[in-house]
């Protein structure tokens, strides 16, 4: 997918969000700190949005962000810090892209079970 499709994409959604909110661009630019017109650019897929601004959408329209940054196929500022700066989870990633024989439904499986593993440690 192209980045002017994951734009348009994005534009799209936001556009239904603030549809049924019910909210003009220039009422959605004002509370989150952006112009109407920035708002209507976004919307058309012309304008690549900040981590900021995609993080004040997402708090705005009550959704997730990685809901946001998955659309535009990013990944946030601190989540790649976080992949930096601890090298466990960047061997993990790197382990992970080096599976040349996993299927993506297996991929998905052992993302999963990770999340279970972890769940179930602290747990414990």
């Amino acid at each position: 997918m192209s980045e002017i499709s994951r734009r348009m994409l994005f534009g799209d959604y936001i556009y239904s969000l603030r549809k049924d909110k019910g909210v003009t661009t220039r009422e959605a630019g004002a509370i989150l700190g952006i112009s109407a017109q920035y708002v209507s650019l976004l919307e058309r897929g012309r304008k690549e949005p900040s981590d900021e601004i995609i993080n004040s959408i997402a708090t705005y329209y009550k959704i997730e962000s990685q809901v946001l940054f998955s659309l535009l196929k990013r990944i946030p500022l601190n989540v790649q810090a976080e992949i930096v700066n601890n090298e466990y989870l960047l061997d993990l990633i790197y382990f992970f892209k080096d599976q040349k024989n996993l299927s993506k439904k297996q991929k998905q499986k052992f993302s999963e079970e990770l999340i279970n593993l972890y769940n179930n440690i602290l747990n414990d």
